[in-house]
Parts: structure tokens; C-alpha cells; sequence
């Protein structure tokens, strides 16, 4: 056995070093075995430093930390939970330096502070020694809320874990929320906790704004990548335009369609109109016994009648002429101010379907080739007019832009039959203007939150509007093979607002009491374990660290990676906070902005 085959049996464990894998299998199965003797039977090496001294002098020290902070450069940058840390001897390898830690606290000691403490965990070697019962008791007692708090750390609503949670965020430049990554309701009630009290509520708010604008700016150019953002009006003039072509294009092929029938009808070849002659003679009798009303009502047809009994007095009409009369009565039904004299819109539609008859007749008696082109303009036609023209001219109809937009995205909600037709009938970068413009208006804020410009970006405003939005009205918006590359990142985009959706704003309203306790339960994960009792935790780190320390550490982007690194980490090996403590020194040197409130928070554990 060694550690590659136990990795093999437990792949879940992939993210986990070597040394932190050893140690929890260690502790989990071989727990009668020194861990040295353990550690060298499956190949790990458990002196990662190679200090085997009970006591660290300060020149050791300084030496170790300078290797550590060049080791804890390259760890920041690892998307792996502690991955690197482990080769500076600040994995799980540090754990074993509990007792001395815990002798420290609960026994008494060399009066070093905790962070001097840390420290020197930070470059000792493990000594495999068991944690005293005192110790196990405070972990006994901080764990339902380490449990609650530092627990399985996935974002339910975003539906991803905060490791890709935290790459969608470096991916999209957007800067990230320890609260929005990990969905943990302990880390999200101390940003709110934070944002509510004078001293921290600037830091907090200030961070807010900036992942919310770093939001915006991602979702926006990723809907530019779509197509143009435009206002209602412009777009809705754009989708009138588009509408406007679609229809002319299928008046263009319906009309070629039909003209290529006209090969197989040469000029003056004539063809049987009884259809015709049959609806006009029983539509001019219809008031035989009311001689003045079908004056009337029959005056328009009784004058076509007229005509084609003159034109055709065999009841045969040359077939192009036959078709052009019906083109003529068709156009005529389509424009509704200047229909035919006297013929009302009923009347057209069935002289319309006569003369159509008239011509398919024609084409059936001429048989072979003439058919089947017949056949397929027709065929054209009939299903163009049943699925796709009826949806156009309603667009063409309404009276304002404005409108058309807002008939064209009306009903997502439910479906996305309209948004098929539409797409399916515009031409491609015809529909980037609307997939675009749908997408760059999800985010709007509501009226009553919008600034002078009217550019606010909302993250509730955003996800309500996503989630009203039909899955086949997404299909017809943003689906296809054009957008396919866009995909993911509108997944990536999706998690990240969705991520935000967890983390309550940051008021301005003030519950300083509320605010405080709310503090000082978030770090008791953290603390529980070094000061002998949760009491201990709470009074400690509620007086010692400022709310204006708190806010910058947890709004940095380098303290909010550690906080995801190690609820994760805890999740794979629970009691692992030691090694996670031990990293906030090399955290310290390597971000000099936040380097006397990392101190003050280490020292507050004391």
C-alpha cells in the first residue's frame, strides 16, 4: 500500500496533498501506528522541513518565513485547497503541533502571542503527538457551528462549489464575495453584520459596489458579444425593420415559386375557370328574392362577374392571367385600406380560394413537372401564411417601436413559440440585436432604484428576470449553434450573479448589537478550538478585532480565498483550522495591506 493507491480508492480526496491525505487516513484507520512509521510505509514524507526540534529560535524562524513566503506565492496562485502549502510545512502536517499549541492556552506557556505561536507551527515539523482531551472537548463544543458555518461549501442557488465558483469569478474579472463564493450563512451574516456597523460599514459597502459594478461590466460585454444593447425603441425599430424583410422575402420566393410554373403554361394557353364562375354565379344570386339588398351587398362581385363572363365567354382564361387576378385579389386581402370597391374582406376570401382551386386544377390536369412545381409553391405559400407570416404583420402592425419590442419578447414567460417564428424568419445578425438587448436588460434595476442615467445594475433584478424567462424562450434567444461558443460563459455569468443572490445587501440601516453578535459567532469556527470554550471565542474576538479589521480582511480577494480554501479543506479533514491559522502569516507578508489586521486577528485569538 502506499499513497497512490490510496488515492486511487478514494478519488474524492484529489484536491487533498499528500500529507493531509496521509494524516486523516492515519487518523482514520492506523491510529496504532506512530505516524512517522505510518507516513514512511506508503512514501510520504513527514518532516516536510526537515525541523525536528521542540522549540523554534527567531533566527530559524525568519529564514523559514522568508522560503515560506516565496513557497506562499506560489500556493496563492493554486487553485488547490493547500495544495502548496504542504511543501512549506503549512499543510495539514502542522496539526500535529495541537498539543503545543493547546499546552500553550490551557497550561500556560513561554508567553509568546498566538501569532508568534502560528509561526513557529508554521516552519515545526509534525510530531505526531495526540491532542489532550482539554482540546478535543473545545472542538467538541464549536463543532455544530464549524459544522453550520465551515461546513459543505457549495452554493445552492448558483449550483456550483466555491472552487469553480471562484475561477467563474477570476474568469469574468469580477471581484468576489467570501459570502457569494461559499454560500456559507455564517460568512454572509458577517458581511451583513459588517455593513452595518459605522466603523466597517464604508469598507463593506465600498467592496459591495465594486463586485456589483465588476458584475455589470461582465454582463454587458458578454451580451455585446451577442449583439447591440439598445432601448426599447431602438430595438423594436430594428425587429419592425427585420419583420419587414422577412415578409418581403417571402412574397419574393412565393412569387418566383409561382412564376416557375409558367414554363409549363406557355402564353395564351388557356385553362378552366369553373371554380371561378361558380362562386360568382351563387354569390351574385344570393339576393335573388331582395333585388335591393343584393344591390347592395353583391354590387362589387356582380361587376367582377361581369367582367370575367366578358374576358372568358367559353369559361377558359389564359393560365397566366388566371394566376395574375389572383395574385391582384390576394394583395387586396393583405391591404385593408384600399380593398376592392364594393367586395367586402369574406367575399375576397372566397373568391381567392375559387380561383386558387382554378389554378391547382390546372396544374393537376397538365400533370408531371407542372404539378409538382405548382404543388410546391403552394405548399410555400400555405405553410408561410399558417406559421410565420399571421406573426410578422402583427409586428409590422403595431403603432410604436416600443410596442413591437415589447410584443416580440411578450409571453417568454410561458413559452417561446413567438420567439421561434421571429428568429426563424430573421436573418442572423438581425436576431444578435435582440438576443443582445434581451440579455444586457436582465440586470435593470427597478424604477424606484435606478440612478440619473438609468445604467443601475440589479442582481435580484437580473436572476427575477432570467428565471421568468421560459427554458424554450432561452432556447430561442440565446440557443443555436451561433451562440455556441457563448454558452459557456453565460453559464459562468449565470453563477456568479446566482452566487450574489445569497448575500443580503449591504444597508445602510443600523443593528450595531445585532451586528457585533453576529461577528463574534462567525469566528467562533475559527477560534473554538484555541481558546477552550465557545464563550471564550466570541468575547475574544468581538472586542479584539475591529469591525473596520474585520471588513478588510474579509472584502480582500487573498483572506477570501483562504476562508474558501479552508471550509473546504474542513470539509475533507475536519479539525484542519490549525493548518489554515498557520497560512495567515505567509498571507500577512504577502499582502502588506492587510497585514496589521491579519496580526490583529491572530493575536485576537489569544
Amino acid at each position: 500500500m502506499d499513497i497512490n493507491s490510496i488515492r486511487e480508492k478514494f478519488p474524492q480526496y484529489k484536491d487533498v496533498g499528500d500529507l493531509e491525505l496521509a494524516q486523516g487516513f492515519h487518523k482514520k484507520f492506523y491510529s496504532d501506528m506512530p505516524f512517522d512509521d505510518f507516513a514512511k510505509k506508503i512514501g510520504v514524507n513527514s518532516d516536510p522541513i526537515g525541523a525536528r526540534e521542540k522549540s523554534t529560535d527567531w533566527g530559524r524562524v525568519g529564514a523559514q518565513m522568508i522560503g515560506g513566503t516565496v513557497g506562499g506565492a506560489i500556493g496563492l496562485a493554486s487553485p488547490l485547497p493547500g495544495g502548496t502549502y504542504v511543501g512549506m510545512g503549512l499543510g495539514d502536517a502542522i496539526a500535529g503541533q495541537g498539543y503545543d499549541l493547546a499546552k500553550e492556552y490551557f497550561f500556560g506557556g513561554e508567553g509568546k502571542s498566538f501569532q508568534d505561536r502560528m509561526t513557529e507551527s508554521a516552519v515545526d515539523a509534525t510530531t505526531g503527538a495526540l491532542v489532550p482531551k482539554a482540546f478535543d472537548t473545545a472542538i467538541d463544543v464549536a463543532r455544530p457551528v464549524i459544522k453550520g458555518m465551515m461546513g459543505p461549501i457549495k452554493n445552492k442557488l448558483a449550483g456550483a462549489g466555491a472552487k469553480q465558483l471562484a475561477q467563474d469569478y477570476a474568469d469574468l474579472g469580477v471581484t468576489p464575495s467570501a459570502g457569494a463564493i461559499t454560500g456559507n450563512k455564517g460568512i454572509q451574516a458577517t458581511e451583513q453584520a459588517f455593513s452595518q456597523l459605522p466603523a466597517s460599514a464604508r469598507t463593506m459597502q465600498e467592496a459591495a459596489t465594486q463586485t456589483v459594478d465588476d458584475t455589470a461590466k461582465a454582463a454587458n460585454q458578454l451580451a455585446n458579444q451577442y449583439g447591440s444593447i439598445l432601448t426599447p425603441q431602438g430595438a423594436g425599430e430594428q425587429i419592425k425593420g427585420a419583420a419587414e424583410n422577412a415578409v418581403g422575402r417571402f412574397k419574393s420566393r412565393s412569387r418566383n415559386l409561382y412564376d416557375a410554373v409558367d414554363e409549363y403554361f406557355p402564353k395564351g394557353e388557356v385553362v378552366p375557370i369553373e371554380n371561378t364562375t361558380s362562386y360568382l354565379k351563387e354569390a351574385t344570386n344570393a339576393f335573388s328574392d331582395a333585388p335591393e339588398l343584393g344591390a347592395r351587398f353583391t354590387k362589387g362581385l356582380k361587376d367582377i362577374g361581369s367582367r370575367v363572363a366578358k374576358d372568358a365567354p367559353d369559361g377558359v382564361l389564359d393560365f397566366q392571367t388566371l394566376k395574375r387576378l389572383r395574385t391582384e385579389v390576394g394583395t387586396a386581402l393583405g391591404d385593408k385600406f384600399n380593398a376592392v370597391e364594393d367586395v367586402n374582406r369574406a367575399q375576397l376570401k372566397q373568391l381567392y380560394g375559387a380561383l386558387t382551386n382554378d389554378l391547382e386544377a390546372a396544374a393537376v390536369a397538365k400533370g408531371g413537372n407542372a404539378h409538382k412545381a405548382y404543388a410546391l409553391a403552394n405548399r410555400y405559400y400555405k405553410q408561410q401564411m399558417a406559421h410565420n407570416i399571421p406573426t410578422l404583420e402583427k409586428v409590422l402592425q403595431t403603432k410604436t417601436d416600443e410596442a413591437a419590442f415589447k410584443l416580440a419578447i411578450s409571453g417568454a414567460q410561458d413559452g417561446g413559440s413567438r420567439l421561434a417564428v421571429l428568429r426563424r424568419n430573421f436573418q442572423p445578425e438581425e436576431w444578435d440585436t435582440v438576443a443582445g438587448t434581451v440579455l444586457g436588460r436582465l440586470g435593470k434595476s427597478s424604477p424606484g432604484q435606478q440612478d440619473i442615467a438609468g445604467q443601475a445594475f440589479s442582481v435580484n433584478s437580473f436572476l427575477t428576470n432570467w428565471n421568468k424567462i421560459a427554458p424554450e424562450s432561452k432556447q430561442a434567444l440565446f440557443g443555436g449553434s451561433r451562440y455556441s461558443s457563448l454558452e459557456p460563459e453565460l453559464d459562468k455569468l449565470l453563477r456568479v450573479v446566482g452566487s450574489q443572490k445569497d448575500v443580503a445587501a449591504m444597508a445602510n440601516t443600523s443593528r450595531t448589537g445585532q451586528a457585533i453578535g453576529t461577528m463574534a459567532t462567525y469566528m467562533m469556527p475559527l477560534t473554538g478550538f484555541a481558546s477552550g470554550g465557545v464563550g471564550g471565542a466570541v468575547s475574544g474576538t468581538a472586542v479584539a478585532l475591529s469591525p473596520y479589521a474585520g471588513a478588510k480582511l474579509i472584502t480582500n480577494p487573498n483572506f477570501v480565498k483562504w476562508l474558501t480554501d479552508g471550509a473546504k479543506l474542513a470539509k475533507v479533514l475536519p479539525g484542519s483550522y490549525q493548518s489554515q491559522l498557520a497560512k495567515l502569516p505567509i498571507i500577512a507578508k504577502l499582502n502588506p495591506e492587510i497585514e496589521t489586521e491579519i496580526n490583529d486577528y491572530l493575536n485576537s485569538l489569544k
